[in-house]
């Protein structure tokens, strides 16, 4: 179940990282809509 939410997470992370610039990467960034 772990691996599962990881692989969700880090896809989700990965796409915050290339969308969102470092200063909005925070864990609530990642789970709101940020701009």
């Amino acid at each position: 179940m772990k691996g599962r939410r990881n692989k969700r997470l880090r896809a989700r992370q990965a796409s915050g990282l290339v969308i969102k610039p470092p200063r909005l990467l925070r864990p609530q960034s990642l789970f709101l809509p940020a701009e």
